[in-house]
């Protein structure tokens, strides 16, 4: 392998290690990153963790401490999920106003954030109120 090659390598492989890390969030959230690591990553990699989470904790905590429980829980999860979200749409529209050659694409990315965080939120206000 060519020294340049290597080079490229490398750094590829030390930006991969960086994500998900408390720093790599903050630059996620605020907007620093590229649309495509912002929107697919944000959205959907950070999926891979939090679904499983929202699935397992009040699950768990109905079977170990009871339905009441499981309510507080899962309104701290979605709640907590939703401020992200809201977050991630901001970076978002920051980010796709950076990228004009995307074109309509930035449009699409910046509808599925906001119709993802309206739905957490949608989700937060029906444990606050008792539907969930």
């Amino acid at each position: 392998m060519a020294g340049s090659e290597y080079d490229d390598l490398t750094r590829s492989i030390a930006e991969r290690r960086r994500i998900f890390t408390p720093h790599w969030f903050g630059d996620l959230l605020s907007g620093r990153l590229g649309l495509g690591d912002t929107f697919w990553i944000g959205n959907y990699g950070v999926a891979l963790i939090i679904v499983p989470i929202l699935v397992l904790v009040p699950l768990l905590t109905a079977i170990f401490l009871g339905p009441g429980a499981h309510r507080i829980v899962s309104l701290v999860l979605y709640g907590a999920l939703t401020v992200y979200l809201v977050l991630l749409t901001r970076a978002v529209l920051r980010t796709a106003r950076r990228v004009p050659e995307v074109g309509g694409w930035r449009f699409a990315g910046i509808a599925i954030t906001v119709i993802q965080a309206a739905l957490a939120a949608l989700l937060t206000w029906a444990f606050l109120t008792e539907g969930g």
